[in-house]
């Protein structure tokens, strides 16, 4: 059992890991990606489930706020991805649960520990370190995207942390129907070339699949087989798998401060889950 949920959290930090791939074979806009990366995924689990018979809850407002905040994670990192290179974007990702303790004070009216508060300042000295400590607007500029794309998985983590839904399941495919409608409107305004989607409907259908309704089905099958602090902690594989997908794909190879501060971050990050696993 327990080796068969160390197996499921591999393949689901791969699949997710797996998304620049994607992205960087592709050459329709990210609105465009992440409506198909949400949308296609939500109606096949909604036919999953009334196949098995899964009854069905009522949505909850924080579920909305995730699937919200998740359409914007994508988007964000999507343009990161483009605008920069995987190893960066996955680094700048993952600034998110440091973050997430920041907005959980705010929001949540959560108590700042020390613990947090150690976890806020690796993550942005290893924000400064892959930005070199020059503050200038061309490099943070450059590096926007992938800013974004960590506080609004930050804030994604607060909106999962507090929502009601009891099955994990079913609170996955609210999010992926919730995120696809609201960047809905991006997707018709950003005028899609649909001799695009249609040439690369291949690649865009399968980053769907892979990344969106394996790495959630897997996911979900190692934690009914591990602790929530074993999937915590192996959750960052996704990281490794970015950064080594990026060089064998593109020959992305993170320089010393990329990989110094992507460590702190990383090193942020694990606080926050040994912190909330207690």
């Amino acid at each position: 059992m327990k080796k068969e949920g160390y197996i499921y959290a591999i393949l689901a930090t791969a699949a997710m890991g797996s998304l620049g791939v994607f992205v960087n074979y592709t050459t329709v806009n990210p609105f465009t990606l992440t409506f198909l990366r949400l949308f296609i995924p939500a109606i096949l689990l909604t036919v999953f489930f009334i196949a098995k018979g899964v009854k069905f809850e009522k949505i909850t407002l924080p579920t909305i706020s995730a699937g919200i905040f998740l359409s914007l994670t994508i988007i964000f990192y999507i343009f990161s991805i483009r605008k920069t290179t995987m190893s960066l974007s996955v680094f700048l990702l993952y600034l998110g649960p440091a973050i997430a303790a920041l907005f959980a004070f705010i929001l949540l009216k959560e108590p700042l520990t020390k613990a947090d508060f150690l976890s806020l300042v690796l993550a942005m000295i290893g924000l400064l370190l892959i930005l070199r400590f020059k503050i200038e607007l061309k490099m943070i500029g450059n590096s926007l995207s992938g800013i974004l794309s960590g506080i609004s998985y930050g804030l994604l983590i607060v909106a999962n942390r507090s929502t009601k839904q009891t099955n994990t399941q079913l609170s996955s495919l609210y999010q992926f129907a919730v995120g696809s409608l609201f960047v809905f409107p991006l997707f018709i305004l950003s005028n899609p070339d649909l001799n695009k989607i249609e040439s690369e409907f291949i690649t865009i259908l399968s980053m769907a699949i892979v990344c969106g309704l394996l790495g959630i089905m897997f996911m979900i099958a190692a934690i009914k087989r591990l602790r929530a602090i074993e999937y915590g902690v192996l959750a960052y594989l996704e990281i490794l798998f970015a950064v080594v997908f990026g060089f064998i794909f593109f020959k992305d190879a993170p320089d010393f401060y990329k990989l110094t501060g992507g460590a702190l971050i990383v090193a942020g990050g694990f606080i926050q889950t040994l912190k909330s696993r207690r």
